[in-house]
């Protein structure tokens, strides 16, 4: 998908719209799920993953062969190292 963004010379053309549509649905969905898993910023959780996520491709399509194990291994110490939401206590009288 990647790849199609540059081979248009329109930046407006339907296809870069629906590239662009379908990557800003991803990060929605990398959002929603760093949400439920309570954890800080998940907008920016979710804008740190699809830089892992385009770069993992862009480096596959120039024939990294692992770029994927590689972008997975740091997407699991960028999870790792993520802060977590603080805990509400509850005090007792």
């Amino acid at each position: 998908m990647i790849k199609l963004l540059f081979e248009q010379e329109d930046a407006a053309s339907a296809v870069n719209r629906r590239v662009l549509e379908y990557f800003a649905g991803l990060q929605t969905f990398l959002e929603q799920l760093a949400r439920e898993a309570k954890l800080r910023d998940p907008l920016e959780l979710a804008r740190q993953w699809m830089l892992l996520i385009k770069g993992s491709i862009v480096s596959a399509y120039s024939g990294e062969a692992k770029a994927a194990r590689r972008a997975k291994q740091v997407a699991a110490m960028l999870l790792a190292s993520w802060p977590r939401t603080l805990r509400a206590t509850i005090r007792r009288p």
